[in-house]
């Protein structure tokens, strides 16, 4: 089955309202033109959707350097306007290299933009839970996620913890590594989330402008430096 392609390009900031929170929420942590998803949990077919997309011309375009973002929202459920954002970009490290730091979500809030704290909990299942505290302009927000670590697959994923309370009304997305050449790896990040709350214009603005590739960047610093780059 052929997934249409997904328009690469600058953000579209006016398509895109009230972006800023709920991107930034997965600070710690392409759009697919379909409805939001309001279930938790992997859509595999979304992932391949987007795999699907690292056609040769975006490949040149990473191997030149560039970062490339989609993002766009839409009124959500909760009557506020739900985001969903995704970054390609490429490192000159393998999956075996970057996966230690993009799994230690414990040292996130050293190096992510906005978060302030991390805690690790175990879930009934026994599985790992991540409370979470950020702050992002006036406002300060908790919530707490649930961390799935896929490494034969290269994928990290989440989705919100609903067992607990939570300020924002929705949160799932994933880290996606791919090999490239020997040294290599084109990272997708992706994010869904619902904040539950309206955001002024100049903040999203921001946002769109630093945020959402910011997290990437981050990442990218933190594993070039083997674990010392912090904010």
């Amino acid at each position: 089955m052929k997934h249409p392609r997904i328009p690469l390009g600058k953000l579209n900031a006016s398509s895109a309202c009230y972006l800023y929170i709920p991107l930034a929420l997965l600070c710690l942590n392409v759009f697919v033109p379909t409805a939001y998803a309001e279930e938790d949990g992997l859509d595999m077919e979304e992932v391949q959707a987007l795999v699907d997309q690292v056609t040769p011309e975006l490949i040149q375009q990473l191997e030149a350097g560039e970062v490339i973002t989609n993002s766009t929202a839409q009124d959500s459920d909760s009557g506020y306007r739900a985001a969903r954002g995704t970054v390609f970009m490429l490192y000159d490290h393998t999956p075996e290299e970057i996966w230690p730091y993009l799994s230690d979500h414990n040292s996130y809030h050293e190096f992510m933009p906005h978060l302030l704290s991390v805690e690790s909990y175990e879930l009934k299942d026994g599985g790992l839970g991540i409370t979470q505290k950020l702050k992002i302009a006036w406002k300060t927000l908790e919530y707490n996620l649930v961390q799935i670590y896929d490494k034969e697959n290269n994928i990290l994923h989440w989705h919100l913890d609903r067992d607990k309370e939570n300020d924002v009304q929705q949160s799932r997305g994933y880290w996606k590594l791919i090999p490239h050449n020997e040294k290599q790896t084109i990272v997708i990040y992706m994010v869904d989330v619902d904040s539950g709350m309206r955001v002024p214009r100049f903040i999203e603005d921001f946002m769109l402008k630093r945020d959402l590739p910011g997290v990437v960047t981050a990442m990218k610093q933190r594993v070039e430096t083997k674990g010392e780059y912090k904010k």
